[in-house]
């Protein structure tokens, strides 16, 4: 579901960067896991920023790479500490429920709602409409 998700995302024009606390070496691995790595456009990893989250720079830095204003980004975010970096750097967020995260930590952060209603709500809409 993620990858259908993350598919439509960037089908409709959104760049896909990841802003992750892990270290580089690690971020390859985990995205092939995860079987997305030919979706992401650009990675940013602890190795980027001077501190990781839930402090706002890697979000911070991921933005000036994109040359992307926190108006004109949201964050996808399954974890407290996404949400808390995200917040920080004034960037919206939507907390799903595919990390080790519980929900109702996340819940009490942000708007929720777990990823298969998300990508059964992105299949649907307008959006979906747009031939990509």
């Amino acid at each position: 579901m993620v990858r259908e998700l993350l598919l439509k995302l960037r089908n409709n024009g959104l760049a896909l960067i990841v802003a992750t606390s892990a270290k580089k070496r690690e971020v390859d691995k985990l995205l092939e896991i995860a079987g997305i790595q030919d979706l992401i456009q650009q990675i940013i990893s602890a190795d980027d920023a001077k501190r990781s989250k839930p402090a706002p720079d890697i979000v911070q830095v991921a933005l000036a790479k994109a040359d992307c204003s926190p108006a004109q980004a949201i964050m996808l975010a399954d974890t407290p500490y996404d949400i808390e970096a995200a917040t920080c750097a004034s960037v919206a967020v939507i907390a799903l429920r595919c990390g080790g995260s519980h929900e109702a930590d996340l819940a009490e952060l942000s708007p929720f709602m777990p990823i298969q209603p998300i990508c059964r709500r992105a299949m649907s809409t307008p959006l979906s409409l747009i031939p990509t």
